[in-house]
């Protein structure tokens, strides 16, 4: 085989002239997207863009924080209307509350719905989940005082006659068995008949409670709601027990 020194120069020089032409065909991206600054350079751009709006809300935003505001507010006062909760002052229904211990009043319990828009419906009340029954712990305002609230039991319900002798209380001349009072009273009230509309409710510390044996019948518009739940001291967590005669 000859070597051809001439041969060896052409092939260079093509290769020399395929580069050049291959350089005069590259293109750079900036050629055709002058604006385009790069991967890197938009996305530091975004996150200035983050670091400038951080102090701003847009519409959108704005509008969904309100709506969360909103729905908190209603769902707060639809639990508000349902339930409210108490804390026990006193010791006039020791030993069944002691003082501290935090319930929860069935605001519902005895609810009345005016009825008299229904045109064949001949009552003006209803009471869906019924009247208060003896043996209901209740809270309520106190006559006397209606920004003072009350704890006491439901002895007496509207017709029934109630009468203390010696302590013993007697409804409709029949004495009530009473395991939740431990320190007994043994005073006396005359028979008195409970009008429509009224309750007569004792604490269960007979000797240290300011009740209807002092100020009279409770009206029923004075309830607040029955004491439904405990939910302090954790030891006594749980719904309470309502007696029955």
């Amino acid at each position: 085989m000859n070597y051809d020194p001439k041969e060896e120069k052409r092939n260079v020089t093509s290769e020399k002239s395929e580069s050049i032409n291959h350089s005069k065909n590259t293109y750079s991206e900036r050629d055709y997207y002058p604006n385009h600054i790069g991967l890197e350079s938009e996305n530091l751009l975004f996150k200035n863009l983050q670091t400038t709006r951080r102090f701003f809300c847009s519409p959108r935003q704005l509008s969904e924080t309100l709506e969360i505001v909103a729905l908190a507010l209603i769902i707060f006062l639809g639990v508000r209307g349902i339930a409210q909760n108490f804390i026990v002052s006193g010791e006039s229904m020791s030993p069944t509350f002691q003082p501290n211990q935090l319930l929860i009043a069935n605001r519902l319990a005895y609810i009345d719905i005016d009825i008299t828009w229904i045109p064949w419906h001949t009552g003006n009340q209803w009471q869906p989940f019924g009247n208060p029954e003896q043996g209901e712990i209740v809270i309520f305002a106190f006559p006397g005082d209606t920004e003072r609230d009350f704890l006491k039991r439901i002895l007496a319900v509207p017709g029934q006659t109630i009468e203390i002798k010696n302590g013993t209380i007697f409804i409709d001349e029949k004495a009530l068995n009473e395991p939740y009072v431990t320190d007994p009273w043994f005073g006396t009230m005359p028979p008195q008949i409970v009008p429509p509309g009224n309750f007569f409710v004792v604490g269960d510390n007979r000797r240290n409670s300011f009740d209807s044996r002092s100020w009279g019948m409770l009206e029923k518009d004075l309830l607040i709601g029955r004491a439904d739940f405990r939910y302090w001291p954790i030891q006594k967590l749980g719904f309470i027990k309502h007696h029955e005669y």
